[in-house]
């Protein structure tokens, strides 16, 4: 399909169709800082092993900072006092519940109906469709059928369609793909992310993942998509990652995010008051020095702001490779799932649920590879994890997905293709098929889960 490698913001570096807007890659999420990550051959010695950043391209997973840090503070002992956050992540009983009634502005609250969406099954496929011919998005959504998933995420990217300023739109890629997702019955969460240039906040010109200088702006492109895809989108998700440094420059801040989110949904509920919006799907990281903040405590800042009153869904990335989704440890982002939901009860708020937007492993790289739970050595942005492993970690998932499903919405893996066979990268190899289209371990398995519900 032509894909060449470019660097990312968050993810820092990563392959990606010719024309897209950047991907990014991750557990790597987990979470090294940009400063670390551009340090070519970093190494942090844990007492457990010693963990590698090296600068290549690691834009999916969690964050390497948190993970390391938690490492080096708990000295991989696995044990029930390692599951206790940071001081610096505030219990719910430490908030104040705001008001969360609509403001007047018109808009409806969704039904309770379109809120508790059944369980069901996604593919994140982030930026690279809207760079697809025709030709490829009718074998990818064929392909996305044939697995049995039912849902596609994907950027519409401000900075792609709207690039030169506030009156030039360019809809034809981005029209490409909601029709073939309605053609091919397949339910679009779109995301509508990121800044073109003459949007920015002066701090940070030189990257789309710098925040807007204008919220309202924002709020006046998202009202605009929103009209122009109603028919064929209903669930809307609001950035990707803005509580990562990577994704929201030049300092991740819920504040300035709930404001975003506001004017968003003002915007869209405007022009489509029964659609559902989504949270921008929060990184699997810790509160780091360079301003990522964990998604327990982005969601805090959030009721701070009285910002519930903006969103349906909450949207989290729980990233967790190398380690098993049962690894007991604070900075284990999928067991801070729980402290999330408990939150969001104890606000009242019990009948909104965490959609899983982003979950997966890469397969290969330039470095080894490894198991489940094996952290000695491992470098983040050169090894990966076996396909066995892999599979594992889908099976894991699926299973601690299904046992929730009364507060947990569809699950989204990343991705559903390999990138490329190019082991330089990591990032080229999250996809349940490899680049030659023959199936991994893992392929199976979320075809079997998906295929029971149908």
């Amino acid at each position: 399909m032509g894909f060449m490698a470019i660097r990312r913001s968050r993810k820092h570096y990563i392959a990606r169709p010719k024309g897209s807007s950047f991907k990014r890659i991750r557990p790597h999420h987990i979470h090294i800082t940009a400063a670390t990550l551009l340090t070519i051959g970093a190494v942090i010695f844990l007492s457990t092993g010693v963990f590698v950043a090296k600068k290549t391209m690691v834009v999916h997973g969690p964050n390497p900072a948190t993970v390391m840090r938690g490492l080096a503070e708990t000295k991989g002992v696995t044990s029930s006092t390692a599951t206790t956050a940071p001081a610096s992540s505030p219990s719910p009983a430490t908030i104040a519940k705001p008001s969360s009634s609509l403001p007047a502005s018109g808009a409806t609250a969704p039904a309770l109906a379109s809120l508790v969406t059944a369980k069901a099954y996604g593919i994140a496929a982030g930026g690279g469709l809207t760079s697809l011919s025709q030709q490829e998005l009718d074998l990818y959504f064929t392909q996305l059928k044939e697995l049995g998933t039912t849902w596609v995420r994907w950027d519409i990217d401000w900075n792609v369609v709207q690039p030169q300023n506030q009156t030039h739109y360019n809809w034809t890629p981005t029209d490409r793909v909601a029709n073939t997702a309605k053609k091919y019955g397949i339910s679009s969460l779109a995301i509508i992310t990121y800044t073109p240039k003459w949007a920015r906040s002066s701090a940070c010109v030189d990257s789309p993942k710098c925040r807007p200088a204008d919220m309202q702006a924002f709020g006046k492109f998202a009202e605009t998509v929103a009209s122009r895809y109603k028919s064929s989108v209903t669930h809307w998700e609001i950035w990707n990652e803005p509580n990562y440094k990577a994704f929201w420059e030049p300092r991740p801040n819920s504040h300035e995010y709930a404001e975003l989110l506001k004017a968003a949904y003002l915007g869209i509920k405007k022009v489509s008051p029964s659609a559902i919006i989504v949270t921008g799907g929060l990184a699997a990281s810790g509160n780091e020095e360079d301003g990522s903040r964990s998604p327990l405590t982005f969601v805090t800042g959030l009721y701070e702001r009285g910002a519930n009153a903006y969103y349906d869904i909450v949207a989290l990335h729980p990233y967790t490779y190398p380690a098993s989704t049962d690894y007991i440890a604070w900075w284990n982002s999928w067991q801070q799932m729980g402290p999330v939901r408990d939150l969001m009860i104890a606000q009242g708020e019990a009948s909104k649920k965490i959609w899983i937007t982003e979950y997966g492993a890469p397969t290969g790289g330039p470095g080894n590879s490894f198991t489940v739970d094996q952290f000695d050595k491992f470098t983040y942005g050169s090894d990966h994890m076996s396909e066995n492993a892999q599979a594992m970690l889908a099976s894991q998932a699926i299973a601690g997905y299904s046992a929730r499903t009364d507060w947990l919405g569809p699950f989204f893996w990343y991705s559903l293709k390999d990138l490329s066979s190019n082991r330089d990268n990591p990032e080229n190899f999250f996809g349940l098929l490899r680049s030659n289209n023959t199936k991994k371990p893992a392929y199976d398995i979320i075809y079997r889960e998906a295929h029971s519900l149908q």
